[in-house]
C-alpha cells in the first residue's frame, strides 16, 4: 500500500499482512532515506530484514519523477516478497530504462534539456509530469479537445513553469482557462512545429522543453507516439541547425 496516499494509508484489510511504500516516511516496507532505498519487514515474514537493508541508491534508477519512484519501490517490495535478492534487484533497477514518450529525456542543446511526455493526454498525467521537473521550464500543452478542465493545471502551485506554449485544439481553451487563473506567462503556437521553437527560443542553459500535452493528440496526429515521434523529429533538426552555425561560428 502506498503510505503517501491519504486514503490508502488508513484502510484496514482483515486477515492481510501489510507493507507500505513511501517515499517521504520510514514504514514497514520500502522506503527512502538519505538518497537510498531500504526495505525493512518488523513482522519478520522475510527473513533477514528485520532491520532495514539498503536496496539500491535513488539516483541508480533512470526513471523522471516522484510518482516513478513510488513505482519502483512497489516494484522492490513485491519482489523482495517474491523472494529476490537484494544484489539482483539493483543490478535490474540500473538497467530498466523508461519508456517512449513517458517522460522520456532526448537530448540537451545549448543546455537546454527536452523531455518527450507525449503519453501524458490528461491534466493529472501532466500534473505529475511538472511536479517532477528540478529546473526552470517552459510546457507545451494542448491537442484534441477531450473536454476536460486545465484549471487544476494552472492553480498548481510551480515556480519552476516558466512560460507556458499553447497549441491545437485546445490552445483557445487553454488560454481562456489560464487567463481565468491569473497566468500570463503563455504563448500560443501556429503548429505543433511552432511550438517546439517557441519552448525554444524561450529557454535559456539550464532550461527544460517539457511536451506534456495534457490532451490527446487526434487534431494532428494518429496517437500520442507520432506526435512523440515528431517532437523528436523537430528536437533533432533543432540540433543540427545550432551544431551547424557552432561549426560556422567557429569556422
Amino acid at each position: 500500500i502506498n503510505y503517501d496516499d491519504k486514503i490508502l494509508k488508513n484502510i484496514r484489510l482483515p486477515k492481510s499482512k501489510i507493507y507500505y511504500f513511501s517515499t517521504k516516511k520510514i514504514v514497514n516496507g520500502c522506503f527512502v532515506k538519505n538518497g537510498c532505498i531500504y526495505f525493512r519487514d518488523t513482522t519478520k515474514v522475510v527473513p533477514g530484514y528485520y532491520h532495514a537493508t539498503k536496496i539500491a541508491k535513488v539516483s541508480s534508477i533512470k526513471l523522471i519523477g516522484e510518482h516513478n519512484l513510488s513505482n519502483a519501490l512497489c516494484a522492490i517490495t513485491c519482489a523482495i516478497l517474491a523472494g529476490q535478492q537484494p544484489k539482483i534487484i539493483e543490478e535490474k533497477l540500473a538497467q530498466f530504462k523508461p519508456f517512449d514518450h513517458r517522460l522520456e529525456y532526448i537530448t540537451d542543446i545549448c543546455g537546454v534539456s527536452f523531455i518527450n511526455d507525449s503519453k501524458a493526454t490528461n491534466p493529472s498525467s501532466t500534473i505529475c509530469a511538472i511536479k517532477s521537473m528540478n529546473a526552470p521550464t517552459n510546457i507545451i500543452l494542448g491537442g484534441s479537445d477531450k473536454k476536460l478542465s486545465f484549471e487544476e493545471i494552472f492553480r498548481l502551485k510551480n515556480n519552476l513553469i516558466k512560460n507556458y506554449i499553447f497549441v491545437g485544439q485546445t490552445k483557445d481553451k487553454l488560454k481562456i482557462q489560464a487567463e481565468k487563473c491569473g497566468i500570463k506567462n503563455y504563448v500560443q503556437a501556429t503548429s505543433f512545429a511552432d511550438a517546439v521553437k517557441q519552448a525554444y527560443s524561450l529557454s535559456q542553459k539550464g532550461d527544460v522543453v517539457l511536451l506534456s500535452p495534457a490532451c490527446a493528440s487526434f487534431d494532428m496526429f494518429s496517437g500520442y507516439e507520432e506526435r512523440g515521434k515528431c517532437f523528436c523529429g523537430i528536437v533533432r533538426e533543432l540540433k543540427n541547425a545550432e551544431n551547424q552555425h557552432i561549426t560556422k561560428t567557429q569556422i
